[in-house]
C-alpha cells in the first residue's frame, strides 16, 4: 500500500486551496533539494519559507534533514575541525 493521499474536495478546488497546497509542497521540496545540494544556505531556506533562521533549522530537522544545530556535539566538533582543515589546505581564511 502507498502513502495516504490528501483528500481534495470540489470546494477546495473552487477556492484554490488544492492549488495552494500543491504549490507549497513543490516549494518545500525545492527548498529541501536546494539545501541538500548546497545551492541554498540556511538563511536562504529561512527566507524562502518565511521563517527565522532557527525555525528553518527546526523545519528541516522535522523533515529528517540534518543541520549543524541538531548534530550530536562530537560530530559538530569533527565537522567544524574538518571544515577548518580543508580551508587551511585550500588557503581559505574562515575568520570573520
Amino acid at each position: 500500500m502507498g502513502a495516504a493521499r490528501p483528500q481534495i474536495t470540489i470546494e477546495d478546488l473552487l477556492q484554490g486551496k488544492a492549488f495552494d497546497e500543491q504549490q507549497q509542497a513543490i516549494k518545500e521540496g525545492l527548498v529541501i533539494r536546494g539545501y541538500i545540494n548546497g545551492e541554498l544556505s540556511m538563511g536562504e531556506v529561512a527566507e524562502a519559507l518565511g521563517l527565522g533562521y532557527v525555525e528553518a533549522q527546526d523545519w528541516l530537522h522535522s523533515r529528517g534533514i540534518a543541520t549543524m544545530r541538531n548534530l550530536p556535539p562530537d560530530l559538530k566538533r569533527i565537522t567544524k575541525k574538518s571544515l577548518h582543515n580543508v580551508a587551511k589546505r585550500l588557503n581559505i581564511d574562515l575568520s570573520e
